[in-house]
């Protein structure tokens, strides 16, 4: 689906990427929603205000991960001047942009893994249990699915069965030379399987990321000031 943007599937793909993108950018929720707002302090060893880190790097990271073509291990490394296997770096930046962002941001505004919690946050005790929840589903998905691109390169090298098999552009099937690279035989047995693990795992690191920004969304007091039908008012802090 992301090799190939002229497939029905890579257009559903770039277009609903790049409509998240729009949206999660225009609606610049950090700067207004109190259970993410974290003031004035600063990403450690810079000056960028963690609220701008929050808007800009994910959104940032979708559209490079939408944008640059990802390629098969074999037609990115046979690629003039590795070009190809270039885009997949980029393709590689933007997905951690994008997942490592977020979920950062998110361990600051929990108080998690010694990140310190801004006082002015206003998050209760439900909506950090579900939050802290899916932020820890990020983590796992998103940190598995890139132990399992490590292993795909470890099993490959030692031959365990049984990767994907390609015909390079030039070479000859069954009589006839390739104009272009196709796949001849899909990967099965050991291989497969942990392909089929970094799909599922990228999936539920998605998954979790889109259902986290519904949590902010749901449980944050600003939903329930009617800003089109009366004059803007103080959103107060609730009690848990």
């Amino acid at each position: 689906m992301v090799h190939n943007h002229e497939s029905p599937g890579g257009k559903l793909f770039y277009t609903f990427g790049m409509i998240a993108g729009v949206c999660i950018f225009v609606s610049q929720y950090p700067f207004h929603l109190r259970n993410v707002y974290t003031g004035d302090e600063t990403v450690p060893g810079t000056t960028m205000y963690w609220t701008s880190f929050r808007q800009l790097v994910p959104s940032m990271g979708l559209w490079l991960l939408i944008g640059v073509n990802t390629y098969p291990t074999q037609i990115a490394l046979s690629s003039t001047g590795h070009t190809k296997m270039f885009c997949v770096f980029l393709h590689l930046l933007g997905a951690g942009m994008l997942f490592v962002g977020y979920m950062v941001s998110e361990l600051k505004c929990l108080g998690m893994f010694k990140f310190q919690k801004h006082r002015y946050l206003a998050i209760e005790t439900r909506e950090h249990r579900a939050r802290t929840v899916l932020a820890w589903l990020i983590l796992t998905g998103f940190v598995s699915f890139c132990v399992m691109q490590v292993l795909l390169n470890v099993v490959k090298k030692l031959k365990v069965c049984c990767p994907d098999e390609w015909v390079m552009k030039g070479e000859r099937i069954n009589g006839e030379r390739m104009s272009q690279p196709e796949i001849v035989n899909t990967a099965s047995g050991t291989f497969l399987m942990i392909k089929v693990l970094s799909f599922v795992f990228e999936d539920v690191a998605g998954c979790a990321l889109v259902l986290s920004h519904l949590a902010i969304w749901y449980y944050c007091e600003e939903r329930h000031v009617d800003y089109g039908e009366q004059m803007l008012q103080e959103v107060h802090h609730q009690q848990d």
